[in-house]
């Protein structure tokens, strides 16, 4: 019987130990968490800002060489031909 109490005291204390570090872990794995809540927060902030810049650098549609070349052949040539039939 004394034998019996012994084993029994012996698993309840490696039980409560193994508790203990349990509850250690689950704690370390909470603030592990949070940590990558707030990496992904700051993550999709940093995208938006990126997507800003994008906009702010992205040339306009009158930018466009092609445009004003020939934009401005069809002017000159229509300038020529308007002055030829004067």
């Amino acid at each position: 019987m004394y034998n019996n109490i012994k084993a029994l005291e012996f698993k309840i204390e490696t039980c409560e130990s193994a508790y203990l570090n349990f509850e250690s872990q689950l704690e370390e794995c909470d603030e592990y968490i949070d940590d990558c809540d707030e990496s992904a927060k700051l993550y999709e902030e940093q995208i938006k800002i990126k997507d800003e810049m994008i906009k702010t650098i992205k040339p306009k549609w009158y930018e466009n060489k092609y445009l004003w070349f020939f934009g401005g052949v069809i002017f000159t040539s229509g300038s020529v031909f308007l002055a030829g039939q004067l």
